[in-house]
């Protein structure tokens, strides 16, 4: 008795064909791991390269000498300057210009001189162990200490006579007569100085012209004088009587 339709060694065929065989799928397999691999590791090299860029970035942008640590969007830190080193206070009122104590102002025949003491008679006396008495003219005054002296009376030996020494920084001139301006004064003293604490002879008639020390003016805070000065007298006991006009010189 024949059964119409397909055979069953028809139906195996036609369902053999239609599903790969063993050896296809595990080729299939093997290349889906490949790809998936590779996916991984291309992964893995763009998120290398992201970050060493993102570095890149930073290291640019950082400061320099930064440590490149801070957070992203923070505030960056403003260190403050230096205070600058400020001069020590002179105690002196900041419109005051500093003076060189041992520059000398410019004197010329426009120069105002201010009357100091017209015609102002001093004695000093030497005697026995006294061999010296100082004077400082800014006053004037007799006997004062040494480091005061304008001028000092200082005692002859050996029937020398006794002599008027210049005091420290105290520049003179010997001139012939008195009755000199102080413009005049400061001439002489220009053009035919004394040698730096100068002694001279003690004599009746002596004329000086003297500017006492700037650098002792400035210091005191007074002014700086030209004095004229006339030994007036000389006693045979070592008193010597003397007569000066002194004027301020300006500046």
């Amino acid at each position: 008795m024949s059964i119409s339709g397909d055979s069953p060694s028809t139906i195996s065929s036609a369902s053999s064909s239609r599903r790969p065989t063993g050896r296809l799928q595990r080729l299939l397999v093997a290349v889906s791991v490949v790809l998936a691999v590779a996916a991984l590791a291309l992964a893995a090299t763009s998120t290398v390269i992201a970050l060493q860029t993102a570095g890149e970035v930073d290291a640019m942008t950082a400061p320099d000498g930064g440590d490149g640590g801070s957070e992203p969007g923070a505030e960056p830190t403003i260190e403050a300057s230096a205070t600058p080193d400020r001069p020590e206070p002179t105690g002196l009122p900041d419109d005051v210009p500093s003076v060189d104590p041992t520059a000398q102002p410019t004197l010329d025949a426009q120069t105002q001189y201010a009357v100091h003491y017209p015609q102002q008679p001093l004695t000093l006396r030497v005697s026995g162990t006294n061999d010296s008495m100082h004077a400082d003219l800014d006053e004037p005054r007799a006997d004062v200490p040494s480091s005061e002296a304008d001028i000092t009376l200082r005692a002859g030996y050996s029937n020398a006579p006794a002599n008027l020494v210049l005091g420290r920084d105290v520049r003179g001139s010997k001139v012939d007569a008195p009755g000199l301006t102080p413009h005049d004064c400061s001439e002489r003293i220009r053009i035919a100085p004394l040698g730096a604490e100068a002694q001279v002879p003690v004599q009746q008639g002596v004329v000086l012209c003297l500017w006492t020390s700037r650098a002792a003016a400035v210091n005191s805070g007074r002014a700086q004088l030209v004095v004229q000065l006339e030994i007036t007298g000389v006693s045979p006991d070592g008193e010597v009587s003397l007569r000066m006009d002194a004027w301020k010189i300006p500046g």
